[in-house]
């Protein structure tokens, strides 16, 4: 489970750490990175530069959560498992 970040202060602290955040909106995601000094806003369908006084004007009410990246054995097992069922043979 994510950890929920308490207000947009911390946001932006986590990224200036170089921590990747999310704000999860209708069930669809927006992940949030600091890049070159402007914060990468990347959704699936859109991605932005927008500046920390943008960030804080559009997205202050926000929930946001700190992105935790999956641990390599756990998709190195589920590779595993992918890996297995197809390589079945359906008769």
């Amino acid at each position: 489970m994510m950890e929920k970040i308490k207000n947009i202060n911390e946001v932006i602290y986590y990224l200036y750490q170089q921590e990747i955040v999310c704000s999860i909106r209708k069930h669809k995601a927006t992940y949030f990175a600091l890049r070159d000094e402007k914060i990468v806003a990347k959704s699936m369908n859109a991605t932005y530069l927008i500046d920390e006084e943008t960030l804080v004007e559009l997205f202050e009410e926000e929930a946001f959560y700190l992105y935790e990246k999956q641990e390599e054995d756990a998709s190195e097992e589920a590779l595993l498992k992918d890996k297995e069922y197809y390589s079945w043979t359906h008769k």
